[in-house]
């Protein structure tokens, strides 16, 4: 089964993959079933009525932790009750996520006498590691030992792993005739004309450090099913608590407002509670992790609109700042983590993700969303607090980013495990040269020294309101510098383009690539330059209709389908967006807003997909989905607001009380857009903006200049 035929339910740490009738069965393909943290607790879970699985009508997704199915029985699955096939029974499927999963069913009989109804459902815990479904035979305890303790209305399924921590789920079922085994349930009921019958499991997931599995009968509370209105109901009240902690856009267009709003329901679910604090996982269903990347990206898009988040995630990648070096995990002092993973395998050391350091430009996306957080807060004690991860992360780009001294921030291939690539396009054969070959290491990606770049500017102006101005001056020195060398050593004059990267040998790697883009993200070249970029981005080898392509059609690697040689990605396109925003071609930026949002118009519930496929919108009326996009992904839901914010030219300088909007653009279709509840430093009101007008009215908080450039 494809991918994208499968639903996918996720609210932090749970994530529940099924058919597109609720079921997770044996047919379905991997990854399946429901998942906490990084452990699945339950591969399979499967619903039959009568003997049979029952027939779809609806479905139907408030929020992308709740989802419901209409079905029904016809007389195939009821003894011969009518002569002909009809719908005689209707049946409402809810599975939703809070602090657990449940499933619930409400059976109406539409008949003029009773109806026999036999539920069973099957299940099976296998307790296995994410790492080893994605990448079978990491586990080497010959599969699992599951013990089962009775509970008063259902059962405990036990594992106890490598990591000494017992992992369990109790599979609880409501209804008083309910008979619950190991590996399923069942009810019998005689359900009598238009009666109306309802039924919930509920699937608690966790894990206990030191427990001991004893298969002894423990009693515990019945799960009780007319608690699920209740229960869905604060869905919804947890729902508007969240979005009321975010600014608030309103437009003229109806459509454009949807996307925003599931777009910020993405995030929301993705978010992970980990140690008192909140962040962003990177997508579903593989990567329900923390990712450093993934991480700064999405908050660094939302700042305007969530900035709390910014502050989170800061706080969350500093307390697991590198502090040694370590080979195998690629930790070095200073090192911002590439990935965290949680799950069993990572508790004991059978793979590097505890965490994996393996990222080069992290730790400089960092400080750069650092600084964007001051421009957005003026939160100088947060600043100052941060101020020893922001050394320790300016020393590892010097000493261990740029190990053999030369002046960039290179990566080479390590004993073990991990990434061989480790810019963003981090796949195994995601970077060759023109002929298609790997090329010789160390890589000097371009984009990484534009962060570079950014990250050394910024800390200049961080120093600089920490009253440090040596380090500021040191930090500004660098970065003009720095400009000069990737302008000059990156050049391409033949085709007035930049090169990808620098190889081992100081070679470039000529491709025609997205990469160059990101140096306007970061401010990290001259306007001569950045317009060069600018005109080569939107050339149709390069822009596909829909998008920009992480490679250029006419370069031998091309390839529409791969992972990162050709595909368009939404978050790669809202960094230029943002970047040609930062030199003032905000109708460009506008220009691309449009693609990105008339390609996610045909995609379901015009979600933003993590990428699709790179074909030429000359080649198909529709764009082509990756079958295996990660939906929802962070950084591509996060990417809408970039966007927009890029089209609108919106900047901040909150430490001196102004705003900016430099050659504001509203994108076609919108003639007004609003975002209520702004906060710029400790002033909220909110940003009016319209063809004619624009407008900043204060709400609280002290006054700030609206400045349109």
């Amino acid at each position: 089964m494809r991918l994208d035929d499968k639903k996918i339910l996720v609210f932090g740490p749970l994530m529940y993959v099924s058919n597109r009738r609720g079921n997770a069965d044996e047919r379905l393909s991997e990854p399946k079933g429901l998942t906490w943290y990084d452990t699945r607790m339950v591969r399979t879970f499967d619903l039959r009525i009568n003997g049979e699985i029952p027939n779809l009508l609806t479905t139907e997704e408030p929020q992308p932790n709740l989802r419901r199915f209409g079905l029904t029985l016809t007389d195939r699955t009821s003894a011969g009750l009518f002569q002909h096939p009809r719908h005689f029974v209707h049946i409402t499927r809810t599975q939703f996520l809070d602090a657990a999963f449940v499933d619930a069913l409400e059976i109406r009989n539409f008949t003029p006498r009773p109806v026999p109804i036999h539920i069973r459902y099957q299940w099976s815990a296998d307790f296995a590691d994410v790492s080893e479904i994605r990448q079978p035979g990491l586990h080497d305890g010959g599969g699992r030992r599951v013990v089962v303790e009775r509970l008063g209305s259902g059962v405990r399924l036990a594992y106890r792993g490598h990591d000494a921590r017992t992992y369990f789920c109790d599979i609880l079922m409501s209804h008083p005739a309910a008979s619950v085994r190991a590996d399923g349930g069942r009810v019998r009921v005689a359900l009598a004309s238009r009666g109306i019958m309802r039924l919930s499991i509920e699937i608690r997931a966790g894990a206990e450090a030191g427990r001991r599995l004893t298969g002894r009968r423990k009693e515990e509370p019945r799960t009780d099913g007319a608690s699920i209105p209740l229960r869905l109901r604060a869905l919804e009240r947890q729902r508007d608590k969240w979005f009321d902690g975010t600014a608030t856009i309103e437009s003229d267009n109806p459509a454009l407002d949807r996307e925003l709003e599931r777009a910020l329901d993405d995030v929301r679910c993705l978010d992970l509670p980990l140690d008192g604090l909140s962040v962003p996982s990177a997508g579903v269903p593989l990567f329900h992790a923390p990712f450093g990347r993934d991480m700064i990206l999405t908050a660094f898009s939302l700042l305007p609109f969530r900035p709390q988040m910014a502050r989170e995630v800061l706080l969350f990648l500093a307390e697991r700042q590198g502090r040694v070096t370590d080979v195998v995990r690629e930790e070095e002092p200073g090192k911002i983590l590439h990935e965290l993973r949680l799950g069993e395998l990572a508790g004991a050391g059978k793979v590097p993700h505890n965490p994996y350091y393996g990222s080069i430009d992290v730790s400089l996306l960092f400080v750069s969303l650092l600084h964007e957080y001051f421009l957005w807060t003026g939160d100088e004690g947060t600043v100052r607090n941060l101020a020893p991860a922001l050394a320790r992360a300016l020393e590892w780009a010097e000493v261990h980013g740029d190990a053999d001294g030369d002046g960039w921030i290179e990566y080479d291939r390590l004993p073990g495990r991990g990434l061989v690539h480790k810019g963003w396009k981090d796949s195994r054969d995601s970077l060759t040269d023109e002929r298609g070959r790997s090329p010789r290491p160390p890589i000097r990606l371009v984009e990484v020294q534009g962060y570079w770049v950014d990250a050394l500017r910024r800390s200049s102006e961080l120093f600089g309101a920490l009253g440090d101005t040596l380090r500021a001056s040191r930090c500004a020195v660098r970065g003009r510098e720095l400009q000069r060398r990737i302008e000059s050593q990156f050049s391409l004059p033949r085709t007035r383009y930049t090169a990808l990267a620098l190889d081992g040998a100081y070679r470039q790697l000529r491709l025609i690539t997205s990469n160059p883009g990101h140096l306007l993200f970061s401010g990290a070249v001259g306007r001569r330059v950045a317009l060069s970029i600018r005109d080569r981005l939107f050339k149709p080898d390069m822009h596909s209709g829909w998008g920009i392509r992480t490679l250029s059609s006419d370069e031998a690697a091309y390839h529409p389908l791969h992972y990162h040689r050709g595909t368009v990605w939404p978050h790669d396109n809202a960094i230029i967006a943002f970047g040609l925003s930062r030199y003032g071609m905000t109708s460009d930026a506008a220009s691309l807003f449009t693609s990105l949002r008339e390609a996610v118009s045909s995609l379901p519930g015009r979600r933003w997909p993590e990428l699709f496929c790179g074909f030429g919108r000359t080649d198909h009326p529709l764009p082509v989905p990756y079958p295996l996009a990660c939906a929802p992904q962070a950084w591509s839901a996060a990417s809408l607001f970039l966007m927009l914010r890029a089209s609108m030219g919106l900047f901040a300088d909150a430490p001196a009380g102004h705003l900016e909007l430099r050659k504001p653009i509203l994108p076609p279709g919108l003639t007004r857009l609003s975002i209520r509840g702004l906060r710029i430093g400790r002033s909220v009101g909110t940003l009016s903006v319209s063809r004619a007008r624009c407008e900043w009215i204060r709400r609280s908080g002290p006054k700030i200049r609206l400045r349109r450039l």
